[in-house]
């Protein structure tokens, strides 16, 4: 068994001082983001070393709420939303498929499985735009703390370093450990920011080294990747408007992350990862 090391990572919310949340955090770049860098309006981008498998449909009667968090459990990702929650086989992630869900509008969130239980909340949040020259680089970002002598010591701030428009709503939101011995790597949802793969082992210069997004809703509303989640050598983002989208990350820094599967993973609870040997 391994668990992630010192470095911990908050959230940091406009108008809010620094506060510590779970353990993880994300990248700085050296490249200057431009405002013709932002994709075309649902266009779907990714680094080279991001594939985007596809994005599955939403259970029929969700189409109009909002997706957010997921939960697994054996070959089934458990997708919350504001109406209810979507069931998908992800046995083969390459011919992932929708097989259920539930209708039950009032606000259910996020999702958590145990045995043949399943638990639903609700959180707010995703709303802001930050993501953007006028907000700078530290609202709306991850904090990346150290442990040092049982006191937490703040290293570093990173936001992702794509410019999003100003109508985009982009925080840091829902992410999990990738697991990997030695380092520390996360995945990260940011809302209409997409997705980021971060390297923090490092907690003073943490680096993005892959991403997914899209370009702004057409309509010029909320929308993004709410969760995203790594689980058994795919990351599964659940978009507030569109589905699932799975995609899968193939870089040396992450490759032997391939080796530790899990038969249950609720990624809020950050636990430590078995990894299995060859």
């Amino acid at each position: 068994m391994f668990a992630p090391r010192k470095a911990l990572r908050a959230s940091v919310p406009v108008g809010w001082a620094v506060a510590v949340a779970v353990a993880v955090a994300v990248p700085a770049s050296t490249a200057t983001a431009r405002a013709d860098d932002i994709p075309a309006p649902g266009k779907v981008v990714t680094s080279a070393n991001v594939r985007h498998l596809g994005t599955l449909p939403k259970l029929p009667g969700l189409e109009a709420t909002t997706n957010s968090d997921i939960a697994f459990q054996g070959d089934y990702a458990y997708v919350g939303n504001y109406g209810g929650f979507s069931i998908y086989d992800i046995g083969n992630p390459a011919r992932a498929r929708l097989v259920s869900g539930v209708l039950c509008p009032g606000y259910q969130m996020d999702v958590a499985v145990h045995g043949d239980l399943l638990f639903t909340d609700e959180l707010g949040g995703g709303a802001a735009s930050t993501c953007n020259e006028a907000t700078g680089p530290n609202q709306g970002a991850d904090a990346v703390h150290e442990i040092v002598k049982g006191r937490l010591v703040l290293r570093s701030y990173f936001k992702i370093p794509r410019r999003q428009a100003y109508a985009e709503n982009c925080v840091a939101h829902n992410g999990s450990l990738i697991p990997v011995r030695g380092r520390d790597l996360m995945v990260q949802a940011w809302c209409q920011g997409g997705v980021s793969f971060v390297d923090f082992t490092d907690p003073v210069r943490p680096r993005e080294f892959g991403h997914f997004e899209r370009g702004p809703e057409p309509d010029g509303g909320r929308g993004g990747i709410w969760s995203a989640y790594y689980c058994n050598g795919h990351v599964y983002a659940s978009d507030y408007r569109r589905g699932l989208d799975v995609l899968r990350i193939d870089d040396p820094r992450t490759d032997p992350a391939e080796r530790v599967r899990m038969d249950r993973l609720n990624a809020q609870t950050q636990s430590s990862f078995p990894e299995r040997r060859r």
